[in-house]
């Protein structure tokens, strides 16, 4: 599964590329570490080493917390 990871934040987000609100969230990942260096890498080459990023948009999650599912 491919990611969009932080190098400096040691943080990640995985990539759904056919899901609308995947798509969001790494756009707000991206605005979030604007002036950091990214890069889209495999999650198998990061796991461990870096973080899963926290949704800081609430309206993307569900009562659950966990992020919003379009079928």
């Amino acid at each position: 599964m491919r990611t969009r990871a932080c190098l400096n934040c040691k943080e990640y987000i995985l990539i759904h590329p056919n899901n609308p609100v995947s798509q969001k969230m790494v756009k707000e990942f991206e605005l979030s570490h604007m002036r950091h260096n990214l890069m889209t890498v495999d999650l198998e080459e990061i796991k461990g080493q870096y973080k899963r990023y926290d949704l800081k948009d609430e309206s993307l999650e569900n009562n659950d917390g966990l992020p919003l599912k379009i079928s």
